[in-house]
């Protein structure tokens, strides 16, 4: 088995005191303009799963291409389709697609 490495101290950075991978967390130093996925979901506050869901649903944008294998999100774009979102009193307003069927 291999050995744990020592305990580094712990920098300001939030991440690190938590206990978190930075690499899963967004440095406040730095504003990514493109997301990978689980920036991306964690930039909405969903879980990537929930992410992948909404993308596929067309709710959020589509990833963009930069090789075969690396796709990224723009952050501008993921900020436009959450505030395009309707509020929790717009849905209420919404007509139920059920009611379609009692016509």
């Amino acid at each position: 088995m291999s050995e744990t490495p020592p305990a580094r101290a712990l920098s300001g950075r939030p991440a690190e005191r938590a206990g978190l991978p930075m690499k899963t967390i967004l440095d406040a130093k730095t504003i990514p303009t493109g997301l990978r996925r689980n920036d991306a979901a964690l930039h909405c506050g969903i879980s990537p799963g929930f992410f992948d869901k909404l993308v596929a649903e067309g709710v959020l944008p589509p990833p963009r291409c930069l090789s075969t294998k690396v796709k990224i999100w723009m952050r501008q774009e993921l900020d436009q389709a959450l505030m395009s979102l309707p509020t929790e009193h717009q849905t209420e307003l919404w007509d139920n697609p059920c009611d379609i069927l009692l016509e």
